[in-house]
C-alpha cells in the first residue's frame, strides 16, 4: 500500500472520528434542553435557548436556565414553557394581555415544564380564555399546567406576585366523553414541590364552568396553598344531577401547611356541599387558627370577616 492510499485512509478515519464526536456532542445537549410538551402551541420557549421576541411578548433566558416571559399587548394562542434543570421563570404582566385557545387539540393555555417556580409578576394582567361547547372526543381542558420530569426534583411551584391580575376562565362540555375541566393543576406525581402562593397584592380570578359532575378543580396543588392577596373563585355546575369532589381549592398534602393571610380577601362559589376546602385553611387573622366560628352562618353560605380579612365561602 502506498503513502498516498495510507494518507487518505487516515483522513478518512479522522473525518469519521469529528463526525462521530459531534454526534454524541449534540445528543448530549439534546438531553439537557428539553421544550415543552403542547398542543400546536403559537409561543414556544425554552430556558437557556437564544433570546427571541415577538408581537406583544419577549422572552430572555440566562446561563443559569432562568427565563423571562414579558407580556406587553400579548393577544395570542398557547403559551408553553420549557425548564431546563429546574431554572426560575417570570412572566412580567404589562398592560392588558389575553391569551385564547383556539388549536384544534390544544388542551392547555398555559403549559409549563420542568420549572422550579413559575411566577406572575408585574402591574399588569393577563385573561386566559379557554372555551369548549362542545366536543366529539376526550379533552382534558387546564387553563395553566404544570409537570416535571421526576418528582424529586424542587418544581412545579406557581407565584401570584407584586400587583398582578391573572384571570383563568376554562368553561368545557367534556362529561359525554369523560374529560376534563381545571382552572389551575399541578401534576403530583411529576413535580417535588407544587406550591402555590398568591402574595398580598396579587389578584387571582379563576371563572370555570363544566358538565362533569366530578373530579372538576379550581386549583389542584400538591403542596401548600398560600392565599394572602385577592381570590375569588367562581365554579359552575352544567350538567345534570348532583355533583361529587368537585374542589374549589384541593391539595394532596396536609391543609395544616396551607394559609389565609391577614389582609386576604377570598370569595368562593363551588357546587355541593363540600365543595368547598377553604374551611380546613388556618387562618393567620384568626390565630392561625381554622374557622370555627363563622360571622354568618346560612344552609349555603358561610362568611368570615374581620379588621383584615375577609373569607367569603358559598354554595352555587
Amino acid at each position: 500500500m502506498n503513502t498516498k492510499t495510507m494518507k487518505n485512509i487516515r483522513m478518512g478515519l479522522l473525518l469519521l472520528f469529528l463526525m462521530l464526536a459531534c454526534m454524541a456532542i449534540a445528543a448530549v445537549c439534546m438531553t439537557t434542553v428539553v421544550s415543552a410538551d403542547s398542543a400546536n402551541p403559537y409561543l414556544q420557549v425554552t430556558c437557556g435557548s437564544a433570546n427571541k421576541s415577538g408581537t406583544g411578548w419577549t422572552w430572555v433566558t440566562d446561563e443559569s436556565y432562568n427565563g423571562t416571559l414579558t407580556l406587553s399587548g400579548y393577544d395570542g394562542e398557547e403559551i408553553s414553557i420549557g425548564g431546563v434543570n429546574n431554572g426560575k421563570v417570570d412572566i412580567v404582566l404589562v398592560g392588558d394581555n389575553k391569551i385564547t385557545v383556539t388549536a384544534p387539540n390544544g388542551n392547555r393555555a398555559i403549559s409549563v415544564y420542568n420549572v422550579s417556580t413559575l411566577t406572575f409578576k408585574g402591574s399588569g394582567s393577563l385573561t386566559i380564555d379557554f372555551q369548549v361547547p362542545t366536543t366529539t372526543e376526550q379533552v382534558y381542558m387546564y387553563g395553566i399546567y404544570m409537570y416535571g420530569d421526576a418528582s424529586s426534583h424542587n418544581n412545579g411551584n406557581l407565584v401570584f406576585d407584586e400587583s398582578c391580575t391573572v384571570t383563568v376562565k376554562v368553561y368545557g362540555t367534556v362529561a359525554e366523553k369523560n374529560g376534563l375541566v381545571d382552572a389551575i393543576f399541578i401534576r403530583d406525581d411529576s413535580t417535588g414541590s407544587g406550591n402555590v402562593t398568591v402574595t398580598e397584592n396579587a389578584t387571582l380570578n379563576i371563572d370555570l364552568k363544566c358538565d362533569k359532575p366530578y373530579q372538576t378543580y379550581g386549583i389542584y396543588a400538591k403542596g401548600s396553598i398560600a392565599l394572602n392577596g385577592t381570590v375569588d373563585i367562581k365554579m359552575e355546575y352544567t350538567g345534570s344531577g348532583s355533583t361529587d369532589t368537585w374542589r374549589d381549592v384541593y391539595t394532596p398534602s396536609s391543609y395544616t401547611t396551607c394559609s389565609i393571610g391577614t389582609n386576604a380577601k377570598i370569595t368562593s362559589v363551588c357546587p355541593g356541599s363540600s365543595g368547598s376546602i377553604l374551611t380546613a385553611f388556618p387562618l393567620v387573622a384568626n390565630g392561625a387558627e381554622k374557622i370555627s366560628s363563622w360571622t354568618k352562618v346560612l344552609t349555603d353560605e358561610q362568611y368570615f370577616e374581620n379588621d383584615d380579612c375577609l373569607v367569603h365561602v358559598w354554595d352555587k
